[in-house]
This record gives structure tokens, sequence and C-alpha cells, in this order.
């Protein structure tokens, strides 16, 4: 349980650096460095025409730190309760001293 708070906070760090990386990525300037666009020569020609397009990579890095807070909180949240149930699988078979599970691990 006092887990839970640091893996909230870490999933809003990790929202934030990857919704800062897309910003980052979407603001460079179109046609810099000598007429050519930065990120469209890794860009497919019709995804960098949408680029081109973009009048807020703002809105575009909410949207993606939105995203990948809810990935995040999913992800931790599925990692956290296996592991809650992991552990009440092992309590349970150790509660008479023995752990006689057919598949435990060595280490338990």
């Amino acid at each position: 349980a006092a887990m839970r708070p640091l893996a909230f906070i870490g999933s809003v760090a990790y929202a934030a650096a990857f919704g800062w990386c897309v910003w980052a990525l979407l603001a460079l300037p179109v046609g810099s460095h000598g007429g050519q666009d930065t990120l469209a020569a890794f860009l497919p020609p019709r995804l960098a025409e949408e680029r081109a397009k973009l009048e807020s990579p703002g809105a575009v890095a909410l949207l993606g730190v939105a995203v990948a807070f809810l990935a995040a909180r999913g992800c931790s949240g599925i990692v956290q309760e296996l592991a809650d149930a992991v552990l009440y699988c092992f309590l349970w078979d150790k509660q008479d001293g023995i752990v006689d599970a057919k598949r435990a691990p060595q280490s338990f």
C-alpha cells in the first residue's frame, strides 16, 4: 500500500516526459536547416504533410500525456495486482509452516 503513491508519481513523471518528447519533436521548425524539414526525413511523406499542417504541437503533446498516463497506470495496476496475488498464494500455502506447492520456486 505504501508503494501506490510512488507508482502514481512514477506514472505522472513518465507521462510528463513522454509528452515533453512529443512536443519537442513536433515543435521542431518546419523547413529549418537549409530549407529541409528536420523530422520529415524520417517520416513517410503523407505523415510529413500532416505534420506540416499541425497548428498546435502542445495539444498533441497533452493528448500524448493523457494516453501515456492511462497506459502507465493500467500496466502498473496489472503488475501490482499480479504481485499481490502471488504473495497471497505464497502466504496461504506457507501458513502451515511448509511450502508444499507442486511448482513453487526454490527461492520460496
